[in-house]
């Protein structure tokens, strides 16, 4: 069993990344599902670049 060091973090960093998650979620991941689902259409997935730039 590994014991985990706490990690403290502000107000202002909190708020910081709800904004941040709400634009990943809200905003960009259907471009990225929309790039994903185009490489998929295209066929091979592992050599397909668009796959690849779409997962990041």
């Amino acid at each position: 069993m590994t014991k985990e060091t706490p990690i403290s973090m502000t107000p202002v960093c909190a708020e910081q990344m709800r904004a941040e998650l709400k634009e990943l979620l809200y905003l960009k991941r259907s471009g990225i599902v929309r790039c994903v689902t185009d490489a998929v259409a295209e066929g091979d997935r592992s050599e397909n670049a668009e796959h690849s730039y779409g997962k990041s």
